[in-house]
C-alpha cells in the first residue's frame, strides 16, 4: 500500500487521494496538483486583491469557470461574505473567523445570535457543499477549522490592542504565547462546556484551536497549559 508523510505532524498517511492529513488536517504536496492552472490564477489575484468588491467578482469568477473545485470552494466558503462597502466594515459578521467570537466574548451575543453562529459554524451550506467534494471530509473538517482558528487569533487576538497592546504602533509585548494564552484559554473552556455542540464537534474545535495557538505562537504551548489550570 502506497503512504505518505505529513509534513506538519510526520505522521504515515495511508490513503492515497487525501488533500489533507487526517491527523492534524495539513494541506499535502498532491493538493496543489488538483487545482487547475486558471483557477490557481484566479485564486492568486483574489489574494492580492484588498478591494473586497473586486475580491469578490474574481472568485465569483473562478466559481463560474471551475466548478467543483474544492479550493474555489473553500475560498468562497471563508470569503464569499466579505462586505463590499465601506460603511459595512463594523459589521464582523462577514468575516468567517468572527464566528468564533462568542466563545471569547459570549456577553456580547444574545443567545439566538450564539445559536445562529454556532450553526453557520457547523452547518453552513457552503461548507457540507465543500465537505462533498473533499476526498476527506473528515480531514477538511480537521483542515476548516484549523484554518478557522488560525484567522481568528491573527484578526481578533493579534489585531487587538487589548490582547496585543501598542504604543504608537510598536508592539509592547513580544511573547504571544504568553499574552494570548489567557484569552484563549477562556475560549478552549467555553467550548469544552458548550453542550449545543456534540462531544465530537467539542473535542474537534478545542483541537484546532490547540493548533492554531501552537501554529500561530511557535509551538510555545506552556504558558497555555498554564493558563488551562488556573
Amino acid at each position: 500500500m502506497q503512504s505518505t508523510l505529513c509534513p506538519r505532524c510526520s505522521r504515515e498517511i495511508t490513503q492515497p487521494e487525501a488533500v489533507f492529513c487526517p491527523f492534524c488536517g495539513a494541506p499535502l504536496a498532491q493538493q496543489t496538483d488538483l487545482v487547475p492552472a486558471g483557477a490557481a490564477a484566479l485564486l492568486q489575484k483574489a489574494s492580492q486583491q484588498h478591494n473586497n468588491r473586486k475580491k469578490l467578482a474574481l472568485l465569483q469568477k473562478a466559481r463560474e469557470e471551475f466548478p467543483d473545485c474544492l479550493a474555489v470552494e473553500e475560498e468562497w466558503l471563508f470569503q464569499g461574505k466579505l462586505p463590499q462597502k465601506a460603511a459595512q466594515v463594523l459589521d464582523y459578521s462577514g468575516i468567517k473567523c468572527h464566528l468564533l467570537h462568542f466563545y471569547l466574548t459570549p456577553e456580547d451575543f444574545p443567545l439566538t445570535r450564539q445559536q445562529a453562529m454556532r450553526q453557520e459554524l457547523f452547518e453552513d451550506p457552503q461548507l457540507q457543499r465543500c465537505l462533498s467534494l473533499a476526498a476527506s471530509p473528515e480531514a477538511f473538517m480537521t483542515h476548516y477549522l484549523e484554518r478557522l482558528c488560525r484567522e481568528f487569533i491573527q484578526v481578533f487576538l493579534f489585531g487587538s490592542n487589548q490582547y496585543m497592546p501598542r504604543l504608537m504602533g510598536f508592539q509592547l509585548e513580544r511573547n504571544a504565547a504568553k499574552v494570548l494564552s489567557a484569552p484563549v484559554a477562556d475560549m478552549l473552556r467555553a467550548i469544552r462546556a458548550d453542550e449545543a455542540l456534540t462531544p465530537e464537534q467539542r473535542a474537534s474545535l478545542c483541537a484546532a484551536l490547540e493548533a492554531a495557538f501552537a501554529a500561530e505562537c511557535g509551538g510555545d504551548m506552556r504558558w497555555l497549559r498554564q493558563a488551562m489550570e488556573e
